[in-house]
């Protein structure tokens, strides 16, 4: 029997994680959950995955998991008021200013980022260039400004000590 193809315009579910999109369906096949909106804890570690605004579509999200993956953006996450927990680590964020996109995750206490250009490197917008520079301060310290409800960030624990120090 002939594989009927594919004809219509829109990609199947393959099609797209090979395009490193993130559909509704890998996410109910990999969460075992019915409905997008209901789901609170999600692993898609190592999928190769880029564009994930389907996260917009799950406000009760609680913990992620996205390392090892190909994110360039932190947006998608906005949009999760309720996490608590996000696994970012070794994925392709380059610019530390992303984490603004967090400011209004009240509920985030851990973020995993080690890993991504944006903890070693910025971009100085003067001359173009990637600049490298002291990562234990300049990285923690964005971080930190931008997401005050951290209490763990990569390994390190105990952000309020971090915090009272960076201030004073």
């Amino acid at each position: 029997m002939p594989v009927k193809e594919n004809t219509s315009n829109h990609l199947t579910d393959e099609e797209e994680h090979r395009n490193g999109y993130l559909s509704p369906n890998l996410i109910m096949l990999r969460s075992r959950g019915e409905n997008l909106q209901f789901i609170t804890k999600l692993n898609l570690w190592g999928l190769k995955l880029k564009y994930v605004s389907t996260l917009k579509s799950m406000p009760n999200l609680k913990i992620i998991n996205m390392s090892s993956n190909c994110l360039q953006s932190l947006e998608p996450f906005s949009h999760c008021l309720n996490l608590c927990e996000l696994y970012i680590r070794n994925n392709h964020i380059v610019n530390i200013d992303e984490v603004a996109h967090l400011k209004y995750l009240n509920m985030l206490e851990k973020l995993w980022l080690n890993g991504n250009p944006c903890c070693l490197f910025f971009k100085n917008y003067e001359s173009n260039e990637n600049v490298l520079y002291d990562s234990s301060v300049v990285y923690r310290c964005t971080v930190i400004r931008n997401v005050q409800s951290l209490i763990h960030l990569d390994q390190e624990g105990n952000m309020k000590d971090n915090l009272f120090v960076i201030i004073n």
